[in-house]
This record gives structure tokens, sequence and C-alpha cells, in this order.
């Protein structure tokens, strides 16, 4: 029952988040019994973790009797917290493992749209919190609509205040996909919420990000002096911060802008 809140299949460590009182060996072999009674199906995909998952028609059985049971909100809350928690690390990891992320996070799309899905009914917070630390990806996978309609909803819905990393991410976010879609004007107003919500967080590494996010939006309206100014403080505080990926980044943006000046 506790697996059909799965979509799109689930590993043995993602099952081990929504099960209770069950140790991981406990889970391994409950998965080779229904494996083997042709009720769990063993996936193959992209990623490196052994996957199973049900036909579709028995996920909807099993989901009913969930319903039945009266365990649905727990079994989707943790169900959630398992997302968000891979998010995070995706979130956390993404200069250093980028590829193995957007692929770890591809595969776990289906999983990712019913964690988001609930969190927008249940939590404005929460669902502020899965989706800034998605926004990254959908950009980097030019997930356009889903992302956009994502990130400004659950900016739309948070509080501006008090000032906290999940918003300015999905401002970040939010503000890059519009750049990206060329509406400018909004774009401009919520990279600089970011910025300044960074500022008085003292975080320098999301004022980075949100200068790298000036830079760009400044390049795709051809508004290059503004754009090199904007990546050339953005590589002087990732020099400051000294993470090697990030460095590189801020000078392939830099580079990029001195090349259309002629520089």
């Amino acid at each position: 029952r506790r697996m059909s809140v799965f979509a799109g299949g689930w590993t043995l460590a993602l099952a081990s988040k929504v099960t209770e009182n069950l140790d991981e060996f406990e889970v391994m072999e409950l998965h080779s019994q229904l494996v083997d009674k042709s009720i769990v199906v063993v996936a193959s995909d992209e990623s490196a973790a052994q996957r199973y998952s049900f036909l579709e028609t028995v996920r909807q059985f099993l989901f009913d009797k969930l319903l039945e049971a009266g365990e649905s909100e727990d079994v989707k809350a943790a169900h959630f917290t398992a997302m968000l928690d891979l998010a995070e690390q995706a979130y956390g990891e993404r200069a250093i493992n980028e590829e193995r992320w957007t692929t770890e996070l591809e595969v776990e799309s289906d999983n990712m749209r019913v964690a988001l899905e609930y969190a927008r009914v249940v939590d404005a917070e929460k669902y502020l919190q899965l989706v800034g630390a998605l926004a990254w990806f959908w950009i980097i996978k030019t997930h356009l609509v889903d992302g956009r309609e994502h990130l400004t909803a659950a900016v739309d819905a948070s509080d501006v205040k008090p000032p906290r990393p999940s918003r300015v991410r999905a401002l970040w976010g939010a503000a890059h996909m519009l750049a990206l879609q060329g509406e400018n004007s909004e774009a401009r107003a919520w990279i600089d919420e970011a910025r300044t919500m960074s500022q008085e967080l003292g975080d320098t590494s999301e004022v980075a990000l949100a200068l790298d996010g000036m830079g760009w939006m400044h390049f795709f309206r051809s508004e290059d002096e503004a754009a090199c100014s904007a990546f050339e403080e953005c590589l002087r505080l990732q020099q400051a911060n000294g993470v090697r990926h990030l460095v590189i980044r801020a000078k392939v943006g830099l580079a990029q802008v001195l090349v259309a000046l002629g520089r």
C-alpha cells in the first residue's frame, strides 16, 4: 500500500522513507517476495540504484487501499520529505556533480511532480522550498513551462518576509526563467529582491548566484556593459568563496559578454 504513493518507480532507499518499523533488510526481503509474485516489477533506467515499480493498474488498486486504511496523508508527507531531501542534496552538489544529479532528477521526475502537487496544496513554505531546490535543474534541462508555472506560483504564494534561503532560491530561479522567455522587467525585480535578501542573510554565495542571473538577464537584453559589471562582481565573489566550479561558471559568463563587447 505504502509503495503506491510512488509514481514512476522507487529505490530501496526511497522505500525505507515511507515504511514504518522496517529495517533495510526487511524492506529488501519484502521486495524480493513481491517481485517473485510479479506484484512488483524490477525496472531498468539510467540510475545506478535498482528501481522497482508497479503496473499502473496495480498501483491504482493499492492506492485505493491506502486511502481506505486512512494512511494516505502520513505516507504522502513521508514521500514529500524523501523527495525534498533528494532535491536538497542535488542542490547542494549541483556545482560539482551536475551530470549525476540532472540524471537522477530526470529519473525521479514523476515522483517530484507528485511531491510538488502535494506541497502546493498543503503548505506554501514547503512548496517554496522544493521549488527553489529544483529551479537550477529546470533551467539547465530547459523545462520552461513546468518550471515557470511552479516557480512563479511558489513566489506569489509565499510571504515576502522574513528573509530566508528558500525564497532567495525561488526568486533567482523564477527571474532566470522569465528572462529566458524575454520577460525582463519582472525578472529584474525578482533578481533585485533575491540579491537584497541574500545580502540581508549575509550569504555571499547566493549573492553571487543572483549576480550571475542579473548578468545573463542583461545579456539577453543586449545590455552588455551592465552584464559585464554583474559578471565581474559575480566572479570576484566566487573567487573569494573559492568553489572552483563556480569560479569557472562566472568566467564563462564574463567571457561570453566580453566577446559580445569585442574585448
